[in-house]
């Protein structure tokens, strides 16, 4: 029990990660942290919204849906 919350917490963080560097503009970076944060945690639904939002910014819309 313990694993899985501190792996989502890890999540969490390096999803907040991306988040500031997407609204900073830098997609690459953004991309970079939230598949970390993708890689702690598969079941965070956030990580996955946010990778599809950075997909649709770089116009992979057939990978965004």
């Amino acid at each position: 029990m313990y694993y899985q919350d501190f792996n989502r917490l890890k999540a969490t963080l390096l999803n907040n990660i991306a988040s500031c560097f997407y609204k900073e503009g830098f997609i690459d970076q953004a991309d970079k942290f939230n598949d970390k944060a993708l890689m702690e945690d598969p079941d965070y639904a956030r990580a996955h919204y946010r990778k599809c939002t950075i997909l649709e910014d770089r116009g992979e819309y057939e990978q965004a849906i």
